[in-house]
């Protein structure tokens, strides 16, 4: 089964400040799937679902898993792809059943109004786009001042910097989880045979989805 990684972040805002002044919230960042939350949400939680296509999150999880000492996985890439992401055994389980259960919760669960989906590529491309809708879902004020600064606070730079500053000096933590931050670098790691079967999984499980379901896969 999928298992769900303990929350990664929580933030705080207050009616004074925060990245959307005015904004009363609890935001928590996580790896939870549809089948461990009920089926009616509280009118007041409100969930943004970021998507990201599965052969770049593949090479994302394994830079993750080997650069991470905890973690303790000394496998090459070949192995990762197919005995751990294409086998659902990665960190989070399995892309394509968590993905799956998100955009099934989002289109026919009870709680769907109160989900919002992302894609990663949609948020390099555009990032004031996609922010704008995450405003509108939250319904907070975002001036265009407002939103010149999460974007720049928001952007891969800013994050890494920040990780980096405020992490032990030489922990781990602070390359793996910002390495590039770009779509479509994945051609550089898998073979054409790779390719294929991921291409196979994700024809199987995510193509057949209803209503249609489809990422982008960078240049």
């Amino acid at each position: 089964g999928v298992r769900a990684a303990p929350p990664r972040k929580a933030v705080h805002g207050g009616s004074g400040g925060g990245a959307f002044p005015g904004a009363r919230c609890f935001a928590l960042a996580t790896a939870l799937t549809p089948s461990q939350m009920h089926e009616r949400l509280d009118p007041g939680t409100k969930i943004v679902f970021i998507a990201r296509n599965p052969k770049d999150t593949c090479v994302s999880l394994f830079h993750h898993s080997t650069g991470i000492p905890a973690h303790r996985y000394s496998g090459d890439w070949a192995h990762f792809v197919d005995s751990i992401f294409l086998a659902g055994a990665s960190e989070e389980g399995d892309w394509f059943e968590h993905t799956a259960g998100w955009w099934r919760a989002k289109h026919t669960r009870a709680c769907g109004a109160q989900i919002l989906w992302l894609f990663f590529e949609e948020l390099k491309a555009d990032p004031a786009r996609e922010i704008r809708k995450v405003a509108d879902f939250l319904g907070v004020d975002c001036d265009d001042a407002t939103l010149e600064r999460v974007v720049a606070e928001s952007s891969f730079d800013a994050m890494k910097k920040g990780t980096e500053a405020a992490a032990p000096k030489g922990a781990a933590e602070s390359t793996t989880r910002f390495r590039k931050g770009g779509a479509g670098g994945w051609r550089k790691m898998f073979t054409d045979e790779q390719s294929a079967r991921v291409d196979a999984k994700y024809r199987a499980k995510i193509l057949t989805l209803q209503p249609k379901l489809a990422f982008e896969f960078g240049e």
